[in-house]
């Protein structure tokens, strides 16, 4: 995994986003943004292949975004793999917001994640 430097910036189609690096209990970097942000609906909900850093355990990589079940599962990925940059091209925050309660994620992405969901919901 590419290393994350503190405080990274990413531009997104709806601004800046900081990007915070955590340590995972197995010593592997999370990407934490600081808020999220939203993608144009056609890629919000478009077919779309994880590059191989991210889905590199084999099975194709290829997610319906617009089916829960797929999105659920290439998001959580994203959160365990992915570096900033990646992240924000392919995260929905509305849609991650709407499935956040439900989704299975592990308890260390969800403590992370979890001030950035909340103040999404409550801009909304």
């Amino acid at each position: 995994m590419a290393t994350m430097s503190p405080g990274e910036m990413v531009r997104t189609p709806s601004g800046l986003v900081s990007f915070r690096t955590v340590m995972s209990r197995i010593g592997r970097p999370l990407a934490v943004p600081n808020r999220l942000w939203r993608l144009e609906p056609e890629r919000a909900t478009a077919t779309v292949t994880l590059p191989h850093s991210v889905h590199w355990s084999g099975g194709g990589g290829t997610f319906d975004l617009a089916d829960w079940n797929d999105r659920a599962l290439a998001y959580r990925t994203l959160m365990l793999e992915a570096t900033p940059s990646v992240l924000v091209d392919y995260i929905d925050g509305g849609q991650l917001a709407e499935m956040w309660d439900d989704m299975f994620v592990p308890p260390e992405i969800r403590h992370a994640w979890q001030g950035a969901v909340a103040d999404f919901r409550e801009a909304a």
